[in-house]
């Protein structure tokens, strides 16, 4: 089962795609687009640095570069399926993936798409911290824990691109291309409800998955 999950900034698709991946440990793995560009920028190439700049910014990576990174993470996957956080972002990346799975021999089941309310996406973006050690992304919305969930470190950080000219910038972005990808991939997208608590909009996913496969 190949799946794609994509939605705007703040709808909580590093989360949903780590939650469903644990419960699918073995079965599916995750591959982030944005975690990969942030491991190119920490390893501090010129690539990197390009990278951060671009991120900064809010704007999108060119899509040579994201489409070669997503390339060699595809060829990678051990797991019987995958689920891709993050890409696509546009239509020629659409095609892209498409073409570069024909050449696996595999094809996507199912999008993954989280349907959240623009105020909610702001406060979510505005509140959302990252764990210094581990990268897990958690809320002040939704959380009051000191430590990390999953390493238990107390060190946190903002990321660049959740200031409020940026957020901006990148649900523009986002908007640009939501409905070509939706219509691209047609009876395959699934609309998730994605206001809702975190292990509601989880149960939510997982019920849709696993329908799947029946």
């Amino acid at each position: 089962m190949n799946l794609l999950i994509f939605g705007a900034p703040g709808s909580g698709k590093g989360t949903q795609a780590r939650l469903l991946v644990e419960s699918m440990r073995g079965v599916i793995s995750v591959i982030s687009l944005g975690d990969l560009l942030r491991a190119e920028v920490a390893s501090d190439t010129e690539v990197g640095k390009e990278i951060e700049m671009v991120m900064q910014a809010g704007k999108l990576v060119s899509d040579p570069l994201v489409c070669e990174v997503i390339l060699r993470q595809l060829r990678k996957v051990k797991t019987t399926g995958f689920l891709l956080d993050g890409f696509p972002r546009n239509m020629p990346q659409a095609k892209f993936l498409t073409a570069a799975l024909e050449l696996l021999g595999k094809e996507i089941s199912a999008v993954l798409k989280l349907d959240v309310d623009a105020n909610v996406l702001v406060d979510r973006l505005l509140g959302r911290m990252v764990c210094v050690e581990c990268g897990v992304v958690s809320n002040a919305m939704f959380s009051q824990a000191e430590a990390c969930g999953k390493c238990g470190s107390t060190s946190y950080s903002r990321r660049t691109d959740d200031s409020g000219s940026v957020i901006r910038q990148r649900f523009s972005i986002y908007e640009e291309f939501a409905v070509e990808l939706e219509q691209y991939y047609g009876e395959k997208v699934l609309v998730i409800d994605g206001n809702r608590p975190v292990d509601e909009v989880h149960a939510d996913i997982k019920h849709r998955v696993n329908c799947l496969n029946n």
